[in-house]
């Protein structure tokens, strides 16, 4: 697919999945964080987009294997705090906003930096789970708003996802039965062992 297309694919169906996993976590969400990174994530959109623009299919590849191996390092537990910081300050939460904000529109891929971010800072994996969820639920909005009126509607994007919606929804549901007999150790293993195919499948179609 060409990277107009990829990109809209995964945010339709990212937004779709945030829908269904962001039910019942609005109470465990750090509400001034959101705030603060929903405002970063608008700063940060229109450099997202401009990236997106000025970039070959292989470049964006090339962000994209940089991200997942980030999130490996982050699944990994590295940069994970044993107890809750004090807070980093209102330009440390805005500027984790705005990258994020220039990852959503570049790669549709606005949560590893939040995930690392509130990891390091020790906030519990509730909070942290929560607030990325609901993050979404405006992050993406935004990024498809972004690209509908800087590089149009992609139809193959379009069909593409309403093709896999349902077959989307059935993996949410079957992922939250199936993750109440996985231990946590378990969980991770399968995450880590993802991305790292995803990683090797990215870096053999360069």
């Amino acid at each position: 697919m060409d990277s107009t297309a990829a990109i809209q694919v995964s945010i339709l169906l990212s937004f779709v999945i945030a829908i269904l996993l962001a039910r019942g976590l609005f109470k465990s969400v750090d509400i001034t964080l959101l705030k603060r990174l929903i405002v970063g994530t608008l700063v940060g959109a229109p450099f997202g987009i401009l990236a997106f623009q000025y970039s070959d299919i292989t470049t964006l590849k090339i962000f994209a294997i940089v991200a997942v191996l980030f999130m490996i390092v982050s699944a990994l537990g590295v940069f994970q705090a044993k107890e809750r910081r004090g807070s980093p300050g209102t330009a440390v939460e805005g500027l984790v906003g705005v990258v994020s904000g220039i990852m959503n529109t570049v790669l549709a891929m606005p949560g590893p930096v939040v995930a690392a971010f509130m990891s390091t800072e020790g906030h519990s994996k509730e909070k942290t789970r929560a607030t990325t969820l609901v993050l979404f639920l405006v992050s993406y909005p935004i990024s498809y708003g972004f690209q509908y009126f800087s590089v149009g509607p992609s139809s193959e994007a379009n069909d593409l996802s309403l093709a896999l919606l349902i077959p989307t929804i059935l993996g949410v549901v079957s992922g939250a039965f199936i993750s109440k007999f996985i231990s946590e150790r378990a969980f991770r293993i399968i995450i880590i062992s993802v991305l790292i195919a995803t990683a090797i499948g990215l870096v053999t179609s360069l």
